[in-house]
Parts: C-alpha cells; structure tokens; sequence
C-alpha cells in the first residue's frame, strides 16, 4: 500500500531528517518579499539564515523575475502603511491638544500622553523614512542578489511557455494544483505558479536532488488540508513530482522553516523572529481568505445586478442597465481581487471601502427603475474586518459580466479554508 500511494503517508521524521540533510532549498517570491515586511531584527535573522544555507539554495527563474516585479510595491504598501498610522497619530493629537478644556484629563497628564504621541510620531516617521529610502538604495536587495548570484533558475523558451499554457488550461480545468486558483489573473500572470512548478521538477531532475519549496503563498491550490489544517504539500504535488524526478518533494511556509531550520540544521534563529512570521502569516491566511461576509455580500451584490438586467424590458432601460451594471460589475470584480491577492490589511481598507462607495454612487445615479439595491444590502456597511483567528471562507465568483450574458452562465462559486499547520 505504501508503495502505490506514497504520497498518502506523511513523512516520517527520518525521512524529514534526510531531507533536510540532502536537499536543495528552492524559495518563492512571496517568502523573500515578506523579508521587507518584518521588522529590522528579523530581516537581519532571516538574512544571516539564508547565508548559513547558501550552498543549498536555488530559486527558479518565475519567483526571480516576479520577486524583483513586485519588490517595489511591497517597500511602498510598507510606506503607506506606516504614513496611514502616522495620520491616525495626528488624529489623535489635534483631539486632544486643541481640547484644552477637557475636564476629565489633568494637564500634567495630558502633558504626558502628548509627548508620546510625539515620541510614537517620531519613531514612526523614522520607519517609513528607512522604507522610503529603499526604493533608491536597498541593502536587502544587494543581500539576495549576492546569496542566490549563480543560483537561478533558466527561463523557459517561448515555445515552451506556450505549451505550458495549453497544459495549464486543461490542469486548470480539473483544479490540478499548483496555480488554479491564479485562473482569474490576467493571461499574462496566472500561469506563474504552473511555470514555477515546473522549473523546480526541470532542476530536481538535472541535479538529482531532492526539494523543500519554501513559500508564503498559503492557497490551497498549493497545500494539503485536514480540519482547516495545512498538512503538507498537496498529494497531487508530491506523486508528479515523484513520477517526474524520482526524488521527494516537501514544503513549508516561512515561519516553519525559521522553526525547524534551528530544530534540523541547528541555526540559530531568534524565537521573535519566529513568532513575528508565524503572526504575520496568520494575518495573511486570514485576509487572503477574507470575511465570509464581505465576500458574500459582493457576491449578492453581483448576481442582484446580472438579475435585473436580465429582467430589463424595454430597450432604453436595457441599455441604460448594462452601462451601468457594466461599471459597477468591474469595480466589483476589481474589489474582489484586491479582497483574495490583499496581504496587508491596513494599506487597503481605505481604498476597498472608497471602492464600495464608486458602487453606490452608480447605482444611486442610474434612472432605471429596475437597479437597485434590496433592503438587506447595504454597500456602505460593507467593510473588511480586522483579522482574527476564526475560520474563513472565500467565495470566489469565476465567471465574468461578458461571460453570464453571452454564454447565460450560472456564477460559480470556490470555496477555501482558513488553515493552519501542524506538521514538519
């Protein structure tokens, strides 16, 4: 039995010890894009690990070419994020300072509080300071460039590019994991998991070695899951990987190879700087997966819309619904890929919700009597939730305004767990 459905049975820890001992370490960009996301004693912990390990690692070409795409962005969300609490500090100081009669604060104490809120002010200017200046002069950058120089992947030729593209259809087509669920990326962009997964099995099978994939990217069109649970990679992974190379394949997201490049490799990675990744991914599990009710409620919003203009009657008002709707079905699909790709909470809300307001506005404006909103759909209530730690569900709606009219397509619906991870 374990023989013909190996990739059934979790590993056991001699197995994971060989890996660790014998395998190369191949990293995804959203791992060394989160390096720019933590703070500064973990940066530098993460840094000298990678340095420690720098004769195993290797990176395939897609996760070179879509690191150094997005790094920019990444530096500038950090800058918003840190000019966002700023505002919220000053908020707070004009409140306060300017109300000098307030009867319930003694002076001595409102002394105190405003001196830091200064304090707070002046170390978050700094911060966003050291994030701006990296746009023009990143050390980091210079950092991974030199641990993976000659460690890159080759790209594959167009030709290549193209029949992956016709095989990603039909992988897509079955949900064959990796990068299904990339379906609603533009055409450029979803097929990047699937060139990625395939340069990691080119290089396992030239250099004949095993692979622990490192990666943030926490879909499960990548992992294994049980009980809102990751387990591993998914079993689908592990066999082509097994009938490609005729090696193993296992795989972690960053805070548990912090944890168990100390426990196998003995390294010496400080346990905040553990805990801080480990905090920072749960954060992303859950706003990746969002709020079941936001996404249930664009989703109402959408099908309300497809459903009033296919009910439109006369041709004025037909014309005049599918302008419209049109406008606010973009918008809507616009939202509901900042929702499921959105990382950072705070950068975004702001945006998103300015967003649901555009919704409004058009719909508020359209004369058609048949668009409107029902009374238990209120758009200006729809708002992301903070993160915590409950079970989220994603709702992703995969066909398009063009695709219901013109093919009269039911809306079709994916479901995705929050998860965990347990095992090594």
């Amino acid at each position: 039995m374990r023989k013909e459905f190996f990739e059934y049975f979790p590993k056991q820890k001699r197995e994971i010890e060989d890996l660790w001992k014998n395998s190369l370490i191949v990293f995804d960009a959203s791992f060394l894009l989160n390096i720019y996301r933590y703070s500064k004693n973990t940066k530098d912990d993460l840094i000298k690990l990678l340095m420690n390990l720098s004769d195993r690692l290797w990176i395939p070409h897609q996760a070179c070419y879509e690191f150094l795409k997005n790094r920019l962005k990444v530096i500038d969300d950090q800058v918003k994020i840190y000019e966002d609490a700023i505002k919220q500090i000053e908020g707070i100081y004009d409140t306060f300072n300017k109300n000098i009669k307030n009867p319930f604060i003694e002076k001595n104490l409102l002394d105190k509080f405003i001196k830091l809120l200064n304090e707070i002010k002046n170390d978050l200017n700094e911060k966003r300071n050291e994030y701006s200046c990296l746009i023009d002069d990143d050390k980091y950058l210079i950092e991974i460039a030199d641990l993976f120089e000659n460690k890159v992947g080759k790209p594959f030729n167009e030709e290549a590019k193209d029949k992956l593209i016709e095989l990603g259809k039909k992988r897509f087509d079955n949900k064959i994991p990796p990068g299904y669920q990339d379906a609603k990326k533009s055409e450029q962009d979803r097929y990047g998991d699937l060139f990625l997964w395939k340069q990691i099995i080119k290089q396992s099978l030239e250099s004949k070695m095993n692979v622990i994939f490192i990666t943030d990217d926490l879909k499960d069109d990548w992992w294994e899951i049980f009980q809102e649970k990751r387990k591993g990679p998914r079993v689908e992974l592990i066999r082509e990987f097994k009938e490609e190379t005729g090696m193993n394949f296992h795989m972690y997201s960053g805070d548990l190879f912090l944890k168990y490049a100390n426990e196998y490799m003995n390294q010496q990675v400080s346990k905040e700087a553990i805990t801080e990744v480990n905090n920072y991914n749960s954060i992303i599990k859950n706003v990746i997966y969002s709020s079941n009710i936001e996404i249930d409620n664009l989703n109402n919003i959408r099908n309300y819309l497809l459903k009033t203009f296919a009910n439109s009657k006369s041709l004025t008002e037909l014309l005049n619904s599918q302008d419209n709707i049109r406008k606010a079905l973009k918008i809507i699909n616009q939202i509901q890929n900042q929702i499921q790709n959105q990382i950072q909470y705070s950068a975004y809300e702001n945006i998103i919700h300015d967003d649901l307001s555009r919704i409004k506005s058009i719909l508020d404006s359209n004369n058609s009597p048949n668009v409107i909103l029902p009374d238990n759909l209120d758009i200006n209530a729809i708002r992301l939730k903070k993160p915590d730690n409950s079970s989220i569900n994603n709702n992703e709606n995969s066909n398009d305004f063009n695709n219901h009219i013109n093919n009269d397509r039911n809306d079709n619906n994916i479901n995705s767990k929050n998860l965990g991870h347990d095992n090594p």
